[in-house]
């Protein structure tokens, strides 16, 4: 089978970001399936490129899959008009360069942004093979509802496209429960909506293997009580909240949180540790996915938090498998799947959000129960080798892919 895959933020585990197409990808390939992906060439986390051809595109070979690199003028810009600008510069371009390829037997577009099923669906129609739509999130409810965009008319055309694509796939891919629940509620028939989670790469996201020398980075002795932090430094991962809890922890020599991450509120949070003289606070640059391993096997347990909203029930981020993985327990503020997996296996703690003094008394908690965090660590690697590795996610997705590329030559 031929896979072709939209996706604008690709990456491997050579860069930071979310690997989820990459790691499908290298296993559908291992099992014999050809894979193509097109996406900018823009990193999302670094704002960075790929490489520096001024081509509108570029085909490589990435670990035997066949990556076409879209240049993207602005698309590693933080401003939201120009990164919207991106994601329409993609629509044409991306399409001008898959059609080169061998006609494929699926098309799938993984969103955000919601325009990337633009250029999926037209090349689907051009190609008369079926459209997948995977969603790692909702848009545009997320956005609307963090009101991140506020013009009624942008909005209001946002919903139509959404309506539009959710209606046109021949499926469509939910990373977790919640997102299928809201997509079936806005019309969609169930039997077309197909749960797909998130994973971690078992092997190396182990709780064994080397580890980053966090003392000579932070300062951060050995023997400390480490929290762990990955991934993007955004104001709607409630990192402002973290802080003030950490603050009640100020005469904790002992206890520590490490943000490994980068983001538009990267620089006001470390003003504000600074103006509050948390010394138990740090910040570190992000890393490739592959040294993502060595940083939390330092840590005794992983923070997750988002900002209340009242579709925080259907998140499930990348880094709580990576945190599952690695054996670090699970500290999270918010309802949903995510909840309902730590505390059914006892690998985490829930934390009311909004209330730092509770998130503080929790933090200290953990820290001062070694026993109860072994047998925590003990079970969310166990829940992680259960239900999260990708060996597994790749099984389903291979039955979803066979079961939509049969119904459509019936």
């Amino acid at each position: 089978m031929h896979i072709l895959i939209f996706h604008q933020y690709f990456v491997t585990n050579r860069a930071a970001g979310g690997t989820r197409t990459y790691e499908l990808g290298r296993r559908l390939w291992q099992g014999g399936d050809r894979v193509t992906i097109v996406s900018g060439d823009a990193l999302y986390f670094t704002g960075g490129r790929v490489s520096k051809s001024r081509l509108l595109w570029r085909r490589e070979n990435v670990d035997n899959i066949e990556v076409v690199w879209v240049r993207i003028p602005f698309g590693g810009s933080r401003k939201i008009l120009l990164r919207m600008l991106g994601f329409l510069w993609f629509i044409p371009v991306s399409f001008l360069a898959a059609l080169p390829a061998p006609s494929p037997d699926v098309i799938i577009a993984t969103s955000t942004p919601l325009t990337i099923g633009i250029p999926a669906l037209l090349l689907s129609w051009f190609r008369r093979v079926p459209f997948i739509f995977e969603l790692r999130d909702l848009w545009p409810d997320c956005v609307v509802d963090y009101n991140v965009v506020r013009n009624r008319a942008l909005i209001r055309a946002a919903y139509w496209l959404e309506s539009f694509l959710y209606r046109r796939a021949t499926a469509i891919v939910a990373l977790t429960r919640g997102i299928r629940e809201r997509v079936i509620s806005k019309g969609i028939a169930p039997d077309k909506v197909w749960v797909i989670t998130n994973a971690a790469d078992l092997e190396p996201f182990s709780p064994v293997g080397p580890r980053m020398d966090l003392e000579s980075l932070t300062g951060v002795p050995p023997s400390s009580f480490v929290y762990a932090y990955v991934g993007s430094l955004v104001w709607t991962n409630a990192l402002s909240w973290v802080m003030e809890g950490m603050d009640y922890l100020r005469d904790r020599k002992d206890i520590h949180l490490i943000l490994l991450g980068s983001g538009p509120e990267k620089g006001w949070l470390m003003q504000e540790v600074a103006k509050r003289g948390l010394r138990n606070v740090h910040f570190l640059d992000p890393v490739p996915k592959s040294e993502v391993p060595a940083f939390l096997r330092n840590a005794q347990a992983g923070i997750l938090t988002v900002e209340p909203c009242r579709l925080a029930h259907i998140f499930l981020p990348n880094k709580f498998f990576d945190y599952l993985a690695c054996g670090c327990p699970v500290v999270l503020n918010f309802d949903g799947e995510a909840r309902e997996y730590v505390e059914g296996a006892g690998a985490g703690v829930y934390v009311p959000p909004g209330d730092a003094r509770a998130l503080a008394e929790a933090l200290q908690a953990l820290a001062d129960s070694p026993e109860r965090l072994r047998q925590m660590s003990a079970n969310a690697r166990h829940l992680a080798e259960k239900q999260f590795g990708w060996d597994h996610k790749v099984s389903e997705y291979r039955e979803m892919l066979s079961s939509v590329v049969k119904a459509d030559q019936a």
